[in-house]
């Protein structure tokens, strides 16, 4: 199939000179080799076309080039998908295109620059689209060829036409068609209808018609030679002829019109050839002789100036005959195509230009170009009307730049001559700057009378100042005098929150000292008893009351350090396991005194955890926990249990539950017992400082806890967590 799988089998990108003289008579022919040091993307061009202006536009595998003259620009399709073929549609301003599994269309947008529209979301779900080498129009219809089948486009709308392995040949009015390996037809509505049968291979075809010396139309296929075709009856017969003896060796890919009677001819194989329309072969282009880059080639054309362009996937070979510029006299068209304006840019094709406030100060670049004439062929020569004196001298720059241009009215004029002074063409565009609100002649009457009015408001200005400024002396001395007023209040107020701050401190201390020396008294008195005693039973109950004081001790200890840690360690926020977290607890109380006695009950899912701080909240559950197994009535309740729960609220807070069956707390005390060191009664063997700390980091967590006890029925402690 033409432009099949060998494609993928040559490099994919290589870099050329810019161009090769085949040598200096004047039939001479001057070979450009442009690759991806012009045109910055992969060398691999399929197709080349060229619109009513001369601007070339070339299925390139980044997507689509387009090439003024002077400048390169490519523009992509969705997901920068490869472009195969291409079809220009300058009544709709559109460039059909199509690649592997997709075919759409590019179009100007608000600036000039193209983009991509795909089509193929269109297709329904059950219809494909293959590679797709062949667009032609039929009518309003736009036909795109993919082997799989044909995918026509009207009305945006699309439909499949279910014929697959065929190329379309247009010739005059009709759409004729080869089938692989069924033969040749027609394209009618919606269908082929085959008309010679005979006319088969099953990896060939006819790829081209075109016309004999006699206006006779002849087939080309890719592999099997050339064939006479009547239009009428679809008969075909060999044709010999002095140039098919050369090119039936090798794989036809396309040919162009060139010169009236002659043909520019590709191969896969072996470069190019000039054929006439006798047959008779009259010259070759090849990779050895001309120094094209490759002898596998693709597509070519004839531009209107009647050379000729070839793509291949090495780049694009662009052959040129200096003299034709005489024999074929061609209007050429300086275009002004493209404009920068700060770092935007806009392709445009109209006589003016309006700029916005927005645009001040930016610098403006005019990019200038002849479609269908190279850079080294051309000089041009500028002028902005309303700034340059003057015409500039002839030079090959395409582009020229302004900066901080004034507001007004502008017109830059290009013009282009040949290398033999003769001038070719003309283009120019209108600019319009706005004019700087501070340059305007409004802005001018509004200084003066402001001006003005600025003097007199001076002179009465001074006349009130003195008396004003007596009066804002008096009004700061005011101001000052209450300001010190309410210093004095605020520093008192600090005094007696220090005092109170004081107090606590000293307090603290205060109780601290004694909680610590008289467990230590104790301990220091029953020492010096135990060792004036010799009884064994008493000695074991004086170590019992040592060790209750040590306890004791060790206990405030505690909860002196757990104070310290709450007070001063930063907040932290890790994943709580709350199993890990009582485990640890029960290991550190294990040999309280009746503490197997009482039963953990966890009521609270497996999985359930949540983000806080974990040592913080092992100071509440200790201290929580402790407290119930302390404060048990054991003589009484031959099933005491401490039980703990965990959940989450509607508003995705955390809630955590301390519940005992234990001896309760009078209601009397419920308001006190988050107090420093108070105790709820003198028998009470805790610091007083238990509950303090717990309500303290409860606090620095963000969060509450609330109580509901009742004596000899038991306590819940309800803490509520962000």
């Amino acid at each position: 199939m033409k432009n099949g799988a060998l494609h993928w089998l040559l490099i994919l990108a290589l870099s050329f000179a810019p161009f090769v003289s085949k040598a200096t008579d004047p039939d001479s022919l001057i070979v450009h080799n442009f690759g991806t040091s012009n045109f910055k993307t992969t060398a691999i061009t399929y197709l080349i076309a060229e619109d009513s202006s001369g601007v070339l536009y070339f299925a390139n595998e980044s997507g689509l080039l387009v090439f003024n003259g002077s400048e390169w620009n490519l523009f992509t399709t969705d997901g920068f998908k490869a472009v195969y073929s291409l079809y220009i549609d300058e009544q709709a301003g559109r460039i059909y295109s199509g690649g592997m599994d997709e075919f759409g269309y590019f179009s100007r947008d608000k600036k000039g620059s193209f983009v991509y529209t795909s089509l193929r979301e269109r297709l329904p779900a059950d219809k494909k689209i293959r590679e797709c080498w062949q667009i032609l129009k039929r009518g309003n219809e736009i036909i795109f060829n993919s082997y799989t089948n044909l995918v026509v486009y009207e009305d945006d709308s699309v439909r499949t036409i279910e014929e697959k392995d065929i190329w379309l040949l247009p010739y005059k009015d009709k759409i004729y068609a080869g089938v692989y390996d069924k033969g040749l037809g027609i394209l009618e509505k919606d269908s082929i209808r085959l008309m010679n049968t005979k006319f088969k291979w099953r990896n060939d075809t006819a790829y081209e018609i075109l016309e004999n010396e006699k206006g006779e139309p002849v087939l080309y296929t890719g592999e099997s030679g050339a064939y006479s075709f009547d239009e009428e009856t679809f008969e075909t017969k060999p044709l010999s002829t002095p140039a098919s003896k050369h090119t039936d060796k090798y794989t036809f890919y396309d040919a162009t019109p060139w010169r009236d009677s002659l043909y520019f001819y590709t191969s896969y194989r072996a470069g190019s050839f000039i054929i006439s329309k006798k047959g008779d072969l009259l010259d070759s282009v090849t990779q050895k002789q001309d120094n094209i880059p490759t002898n596998y080639l693709n597509n070519c054309f004839t531009d209107r100036r009647q050379n000729i362009w070839i793509a291949s996937n090495y780049g694009l070979v662009y052959l040129r005959w200096p003299y034709h510029d005489e024999i074929l006299p061609t209007k050429a068209n300086v275009h002004i195509g493209k404009i920068d304006i700060g770092d935007s840019t806009v392709f445009t094709s109209a006589a003016q230009l309006n700029l916005s406030n927005n645009d001040l100060n930016k610098s403006i670049s005019f990019h200038y170009a002849t479609p269908g004439y190279l850079l080294e062929e051309l000089q041009y020569s500028y002028y902005l009307e309303g700034f340059d004196q003057n015409w500039s001298s002839w030079r090959s720059d395409i582009k020229k730049e302004y900066t901080n241009l004034s507001g007004g009215e502008y017109t830059f004029r290009v013009k282009a001559r040949l290398l033999n002074g003769k001038e070719i063409g003309s283009d120019e565009i209108r600019v319009s700057i706005p004019t700087p609100w501070y340059k305007a002649s409004w802005f001018y009457a509004v200084s003066v009378l402001a001006i003005s009015g600025l003097v007199f408001g001076l002179i009465r200005f001074n006349t009130k100042r003195l008396k004003a400024r007596n009066r804002r002396l008096e009004s700061i001395i005011n101001q000052r005098t209450i300001e010190l007023l309410e210093q004095k209040e605020q520093l008192a107020d600090a005094n007696k929150e220090l005092r109170i701050i004081n107090h606590e401190l000293d307090n603290f201390v205060y109780r601290s000292s004694h909680d610590l020396v008289a467990p230590l008294k104790s301990l220091k008195g029953l020492i010096q008893v135990a060792q004036m005693e010799s009884k064994e039973e008493q000695l074991n109950t004086y170590l019992n009351m040592m060790n209750r004081s040590v306890a004791k001790l060790e206990d405030f200890i505690k909860s002196i350090m757990d104070y310290s840690i709450n007070s001063k360690r930063p907040l932290e926020q890790l994943p709580i396991d709350m199993d890990a977290m009582i485990d640890e607890i029960m290991e550190d109380i294990k040999y309280y005194n009746r503490v197997e006695r009482v039963k953990i009950i966890r009521e609270y899912d497996a999985d359930f955890s949540f983000i806080s701080d974990p040592k913080r909240l092992k100071i509440v559950f200790s201290n929580l926990i402790t407290n119930s197994v302390k404060y048990h009535n054991y003589k009484e309740s031959n099933s005491p249990y401490i039980k703990i729960k965990a959940s989450r609220s509607d508003d995705n807070k955390v809630l955590l539950v301390v519940q005992d069956n234990g001896l309760g707390i009078d209601k009397m005390h419920q308001g006190r017992i988050f107090d420093m060191f108070f105790r709820a009664t003198d028998t009470s063997e805790g610091s007083g400082l238990g509950l303090y700390i717990v309500k303290d980091t409860i606090d620095m967590l963000k969060g509450s806890i609330a109580l509901e006890s009742h004596p000899n029925v038991g306590t819940t402690f309800t803490i509520t967590l962000p």
